[in-house]
């Protein structure tokens, strides 16, 4: 036998023991075998005990080679257990460790169908399914008119509310804005007690707009005209005029927050002396286009 082959026989040896020690190796020193949690936010929970439960319960994968553990297969299996825990990310230490990052889901949102309040998270995951409910300053906010869809038996625990007329960006949009400028969930909890929208034509433009509907812990209404558009600017302009309204003026008033045509969000305390002035130049517009109608009927 030539000196080449030799070598080359040494050499495919060589690579073929390497190559059964990473096998051997993945599946034994790299196998899964310890689980950690760690939490990003705040919580309630114990965490060592919620280690030992969610190891026990939930569908991971221990014994497996951590480069073939199924990722979205825990992340479900975790959120399917313990519906009000967000998987915020799953991280890998070698040899054998996954440490498993979450964070307690918030209950904002509360919806009304057939008999039974959904409560949820920004989401619209459902962390929790009540007989009864009243919005107050701890707990979600109440979302009037609004009924997902779908048949009840199928709602349950961890599912996803969804809606013929509002999309899920609607409520992170709201989600989103409510709580800028360092604003907690738990401070806007307690700001406000209801949720409504409505559709409204704009008198100017004559289009389709939706109008969402706050209601504040006293009673206090506010409307923002076009919700869709520059919500987090309407917000801020909203909390910011919410301050300098005093008892007189919150007393039997609401306040209006829209965009202009030079696209300038209207202070919510100038739009309460003006909003007469619009509704005005509604009912001149309607009238203008009676009067357009009767003299074609006449020709």
């Amino acid at each position: 036998m030539s000196k080449k082959k030799k070598v080359l026989i040494i050499a495919l040896a060589v690579l073929l023991t390497l190559i059964v020690l990473a096998i051997v190796l993945m599946f034994t020193t790299f196998s899964l075998k310890k689980l950690e949690v760690e939490f990003e936010t705040t919580t309630s929970y114990d965490s060592t005990l919620l280690q030992e439960e969610i190891s026990q319960n939930a569908d991971v994968e221990f014994g497996k080679s951590i480069f073939f553990v199924n990722r979205s297969k825990t992340i479900e299996s975790v959120e399917q257990q313990y519906p009000n825990l967000k998987v915020i990310n799953i991280e890998y230490k070698f040899p054998n460790k996954m440490i498993v990052h979450l964070a307690q889901r918030q209950e904002l949102f509360a919806f009304l169908k057939d008999g039974k309040y959904l409560i949820t998270d920004e989401d619209l995951k459902v962390l929790y399914i009540q007989d009864s409910f009243q919005s107050n300053q701890n707990n979600a906010i109440l979302v009037n008119q609004l009924t997902p869809i779908g048949n009840s038996e199928d709602i349950k625990l961890s599912s996803i509310l969804s809606f013929d007329t509002l999309g899920q960006a609607d409520f992170y949009a709201i989600n989103y804005s409510l709580f800028e400028n360092n604003r907690t969930k738990i401070e806007s909890m307690a700001y406000f007690k209801t949720i409504e929208f409505s559709q409204r034509t704009n008198p100017v433009s004559f289009e389709s707009e939706k109008t969402l509907i706050l209601e504040s812990h006293d009673g206090f209404k506010y409307e923002i005209y076009n919700f869709q558009s520059g919500l987090t600017k309407k917000i801020n302009k909203l909390f910011a005029s919410d301050v300098a309204l005093t008892p007189d003026l919150r007393n039997g008033h609401k306040m209006i927050v829209y965009e202009n045509s030079s696209g300038e969000i209207i202070d919510g305390a100038i739009i309460l002396g003006i909003v007469v002035m619009n509704a005005l130049f509604g009912v001149y517009q309607e009238r203008k286009s009676e009067k357009a109608i009767d003299s074609l009927k006449t020709m």
